[in-house]
């Protein structure tokens, strides 16, 4: 959020309204399933950081954004065998998840997955 707003009690609005539509739906999973609630932030907000410390949020690992200077194009990359890249097709949305849940495992309870 803008600095300008910061102050006014919007950041503490939107994160009722998160917690407030996870309760909602928390009653949706199996039970016995973990629900956690996830908001993300731009980096560097320290207010913001504050007001979701003092909720009991607590910070997993960011993603940064790195640049290499290359004298000429990369070739293009090759996918692994036994791998295809295309555009994601209905219903295959679970496949996905599955897959990045895998390639994830050893975060998996970082990143609220297990």
């Amino acid at each position: 959020m803008a600095p300008r707003h910061h102050g006014r009690g919007v950041g503490a609005a939107i994160v009722e309204e998160v917690e407030r539509r996870a309760r909602l739906i928390s009653g949706l999973a199996p039970a016995g399933e973990r629900v956690v609630p996830r908001i993300g932030t731009l980096s560097d907000e320290p207010r913001v950081s504050a007001l979701l410390s003092a909720r009991g949020y607590v910070e997993v690992p960011r993603f940064r954004v790195m640049r290499i200077a290359f004298d000429a194009p990369p070739a293009p990359p090759e996918p692994p065998p036994g791998v295809e890249l295309r555009a994601l097709r209905e219903r295959e949305e679970l496949l996905v998840y599955e897959c990045l849940r895998e390639a994830f495992e050893d975060r998996a309870s970082t990143l609220g997955w297990g």
